[in-house]
């Protein structure tokens, strides 16, 4: 399929998770749960996916995953009602247009997706009502998009939307885009709604019913995605946390605007552009610090050290690092990689090259705690500069035929001893990378289990309609297994010692020392 992107993507949806939450003890998990509840009822999506993402940690249970899914399905939700681009470019079109993206979607969900043997025309549409029945019952999407005169017919016309699921068991494609149409007019004539909005929301979902990383990504979310592969972002340079009632800064890019601003790590965000933060979604505010290159924005601040500040800044490209140096006692070099993206190999080279103006170096410690994965291709060939010989990784595709076993034949392999150090929030390529460390005996794993996502997505860049963007697909189109054949899906990777998070790096820099014999005061 033409529209198919050659990227494959392994990261998860979300990584909002903290270790202070997965440090709570079991006696606590129903006062965690009941949190998330009430961040539900008040549409604090990210603030509840926060918690079940460390209640996951500990507790894989079917139950949890399940509103842990449904968390997430809400808060995508959340995020395109509100995305400028969806609304000024996918909305924008006619009804036709808009059935013509909707069969492009599904017709690539039902032709390339890991689940498509198990997966209907059918289940497709019930997905979708279902998105659409939240959707309706969103007080934002009911005010941005029901004619105030007609909210007195909202119930009647939720009932037929659940009505539209009788008999909708044994739709072909053709009349899955009849019934569309039909589900679209009807919310036009009865509700006032436009009918793209509908379709739209039908599509959303069809996608989010596939599995828990299929996801529809508007054109702002495509471009970010990709602009994160390659470690490009648009923006000031700073990532946002809520504590105790505040927006706070959790971190500030290097030779960002932020940073040439002198905003500092746990500094309170009061106002973006004159608009109050209190009481804001985390993800609101950080909807709010978007904006294009060479934009202007300006943040109250409430700091530390200066007190209450104004700063004005541009908005421009920023280059993310993935690959952090240090250099410890006894020779032993710690890289820090925070993701898998187009440059990390050329960084990784890169910092092997300053550890060496650093020192002897004798022995490494790669720290991959917090790292969500990235790009499947970079983990592999990452592995590769470790690995002689062996397997690395299988993937496994709906077709066998397409099935790939990944190896390694590399005789200027590093040989340098090697610690990985991991923890819950080590996810997807990075599991294939440290798996494929552990199990060809080529490095001791310390830390945590890690979260166990053993799937793979490829981006699919949708093409446009009437000359608009109509963003793309995150679509999983296999799951991988570890160099022995273990999945990594819901069960993670086992470290050989297990550390806190907050004490991990310095376990394993103290255990390189030991192996090499450092003896230190």
């Amino acid at each position: 399929m033409k529209t198919l992107s050659l990227v494959r993507w392994a990261c998860l949806t979300l990584v909002l998770g903290t270790p202070s939450l997965w440090a709570q003890s079991a006696k606590n998990q129903v006062s965690l749960l009941a949190r998330a509840e009430l961040h539900e009822k008040i549409g604090e999506w990210d603030r509840a996916c926060e918690i079940y993402e460390a209640l996951l940690r500990s507790d894989r249970s079917k139950a949890l995953k399940d509103r842990y899914r449904t968390a997430v399905n809400r808060l995508s939700q959340f995020r395109r009602h509100r995305d400028l681009s969806f609304q000024k470019e996918v909305l924008s079109l006619n009804l036709p247009q808009s059935l013509e993206l909707y069969a492009l979607i599904r017709d690539t969900l039902l032709e390339h997706g890991l689940e498509r043997r198990t997966t209907s025309a059918s289940d497709l549409f019930r997905k979708g009502a279902e998105e659409f029945e939240a959707a309706l019952s969103d007080s934002f999407f009911v005010q941005t998009h029901v004619a105030p005169d007609r909210l007195a017919a909202l119930p009647a016309y939720r009932a037929y939307v659940r009505g539209t699921l009788d008999g909708a068991h044994k739709l072909t494609p053709n009349l899955l885009q009849k019934k569309m149409r039909e589900v679209a007019l009807a919310a036009q004539d009865q509700l006032g709604i436009r009918p793209t909005v509908a379709v739209m929301e039908f599509a959303s979902g069809a996608c989010h019913g596939l599995d828990e990383y299929t996801a529809y990504l508007t054109p702002a979310q495509l471009r970010e995605l990709l602009d994160s592969i390659k470690g490009r972002t648009i923006g000031i340079g700073i990532n946002l946390t809520f504590r105790e009632g505040k927006i706070l800064v959790a971190v500030v890019q290097p030779y960002s605007p932020a940073a040439e601003q002198k905003i500092d790590v746990g500094d309170q965000i009061l106002a973006i552009d004159k608009k109050g933060v209190m009481g804001l979604p985390t993800e609101s505010v950080h909807e709010l610090l978007e904006g294009s290159a060479d934009s202007t924005i300006e943040i109250d601040l409430l700091t530390t050290t200066m007190g209450m500040r104004s700063v004005m800044m541009l908005r421009r490209p920023i280059y993310l690092a993935s690959v952090g140096v240090q250099y410890k006692s006894g020779g032993v070099g710690v890289l820090q990689i925070t993701c898998f993206q187009d440059t990390t190999l050329q960084e990784f080279d890169d910092a092997l090259f300053k550890l060496g103006q650093m020192g002897d170096v004798r022995g490494l410690v790669l720290d991959l705690r917090g790292n969500p994965g990235g790009s499947f291709e970079a983990a592999i060939e990452l592995a590769r500069r470790f690995l002689s010989s062996g397997n690395i990784t299988a993937t496994h595709f709906a077709d066998p035929k397409f099935n790939v076993l990944y190896q390694s034949r590399n005789p200027n392999a590093l040989t340098l001893p090697v610690f990985v150090v991991l923890d819950g929030d080590t996810a997807s390529a990075a599991e294939v990378f440290a798996g494929a460390l552990k199990e060809n005996d080529r490095a001791r794993l310390i830390g945590a289990p890690t979260f166990g996502k053993g799937c793979t997505q490829c981006i699919v860049k949708l093409t446009p309609i009437a000359g608009l963007p109509t963003g793309g697909l995150r679509l999983t189109i296999a799951r991988f297994t570890s160099p022995k054949g273990r999945p990594y899906s819901g069960v993670g990777i086992q470290p050989d010692l297990f550390a806190p998070s907050e004490t991990s790096l310095n376990a394993a820099v103290a255990e390189m020392q030991k192996q090499l014999g450092i003896m230190l005061p």
